[in-house]
């Protein structure tokens, strides 16, 4: 479901029962007749291709066809994709390519075309091609397909536009060696508590790209394909874990399409944790995982059991020991790790917070310091104000805990790059600063009014 005119699939939902229908329509808005709520036909588990042409009328080039990794459902902008596609038969890409000259020389494109196409069931004897939408206009592909086959595509498309003809650039459908990789880039970091959950509506803020190329010795753009892959992940910030304990819980129609998948972690040195209905179902097909309570079935469970396995890994309280590699005197254990290892990483030039009070309230406080023309500020006696804000600096102490299993050189680098860091200001810094700043704003009214403290003084 989704409203009558969408921008980056905003306000777009698939509904999958009532409950989800009536919660989408309570919250929808306004509905009329000017402003409509239109029903697509949702395709699952099909697979969403991208593909970029030129045309001028007379003849169409066909400059990339691109094949999502993500299943059809998810906004375009948001999934990856490969070109040359990765997973589908020559066939199949050479049906999309014919059916996308038909439609450009239908329409009588002159410049760019973006066809979406959904393949349902792509890898079966009778894949089912459904378009989606047909764009007469550039695409966001464009320079992703562009850098791929090494041509400029968007100003072809210009001086086509203007009146030449695609003849005239020789361009031609070869095949290359190479394949690479898309990847959106998602603000996530920044906003902790968002859903990562992707989606029909856009989320992404940038893309990078993953190249790489066929070696000797290799048959087929598999390998090809993986490190593009990897490249790309890297490239758009994602650490891809080598070693650990991989959560698996999905379900009921799902279940059929995580088996190949987990065994692939398992075969890569991975941990599986599974909840009791995908531990039991994964079992049926002969793949023995760990089970794991969900979090209304007791404890303990699976937060439970994350909550350790951060611990485990260094992340622990402050401690008030210090000294120069001293170990906690009571170091949290985990199942992976023997305790931590406290790190004193000496002293920074500190303040001794102010401890006096606001003027005016309590005991030993001093009368309003009154302004020509009848405007006051209060201000404390000198006598009166305890011990003064800019007294000796303090030395603060700043500590850093480690995995004690973090060998030598990790564990160097770690407290070289805490010592390079600028430190964060302390509770005494800020109070500090907010006096300052009241003290310049009451001199500077003192001055604009040509004015003097009455007896008594400024501080």
């Amino acid at each position: 479901m989704r409203p009558s005119y969408v921008l980056g699939g905003r306000g777009m939902e698939i509904i999958r029962d009532h409950e989800a229908m009536e919660r989408y329509i309570a919250g929808a808005g306004e509905i009329s007749l000017e402003h409509p709520i239109l029903l697509d036909h949702y395709l699952s588990r099909a697979t969403e291709v991208d593909v970029d042409a030129l045309c001028d009328g007379k003849d169409v080039f066909v400059a990339g066809v691109l094949e999502h990794i993500e299943e059809a459902g998810v906004h375009s902008g948001d999934s990856a994709c490969s070109m040359p596609p990765f997973s589908l038969k020559a066939e199949t890409v050479e049906e999309l390519k014919r059916q996308t000259v038909q439609m450009a020389l239908a329409l009588n494109v002159r410049g760019l075309m973006n066809v979406q196409f959904a393949i349902e069931e792509p890898h079966s004897d009778n894949p089912r091609i459904y378009v989606l939408e047909v764009n007469p206009r550039a695409s966001r592909t464009v320079p992703f397909v562009a850098k791929t086959i090494g041509q400029p595509v968007a100003a072809i498309a210009a001086k086509i536009m203007a009146g030449e003809s695609l003849a005239s650039f020789g361009l031609k459908d070869v095949p290359y060696d190479h394949i690479a990789v898309k990847e959106a880039v998602f603000p996530f970091a920044r906003f902790a508590g968002v859903d990562t959950v992707l989606g029909p509506e856009m989320r992404s803020t940038g893309e990078v790209m993953g190249l790489d190329w066929k070696r000797d010795g290799e048959t087929g753009m598999g390998p090809a394909f993986a490190r593009a892959f990897a490249k790309s992940q890297l490239g758009g910030g994602v650490k891809l874990p080598t070693k650990g304990t991989a959560f698996v819980s999905v379900k009921e129609s799902d279940k059929p399409w995580i088996v190949e998948p987990v065994r692939l972690l398992q075969a890569a040195g991975f941990k599986v944790l599974s909840t009791e209905g995908t531990q039991a179902y994964l079992a049926a097909q002969g793949v023995q995982v760990e089970h794991v309570k969900k979090v209304l079935e007791g404890r303990p469970h699976i937060v439970d059991v994350m909550n350790e396995r951060r611990r485990a890994a260094g992340v622990q309280h402050h401690r008030r020991q210090a000294g120069p590699g001293r170990q906690l005197r009571d170091p949290p254990h985990g199942p992976d790790d023997e305790g931590a290892v406290l790190h004193d990483l000496g002293r920074r030039p500190g303040r001794r917070p102010s401890h006096r009070r606001r003027p005016g309230r309590g005991p030993g406080r001093a009368p309003a310091a009154k302004l020509r023309g009848g405007v006051g500020r209060q201000r404390p006696l000198r006598h009166a104000a305890g011990p003064r804000a800019t007294s000796p600096a303090m030395r603060v102490r700043r500590k850093l805990i480690l995995p004690r299993a973090m060998g030598e050189g990790d564990r160097r680098t770690a407290v070289e790059g805490a010592l390079a860091a600028p430190p964060s200001p302390t509770p005494a810094d800020r109070l500090l600063k907010r006096h300052a700043r009241r003290r310049h704003r009451s001199l500077w009214a003192h001055r604009l009014l040509g004015g003097r403290p009455s007896s008594g003084g400024w501080p």
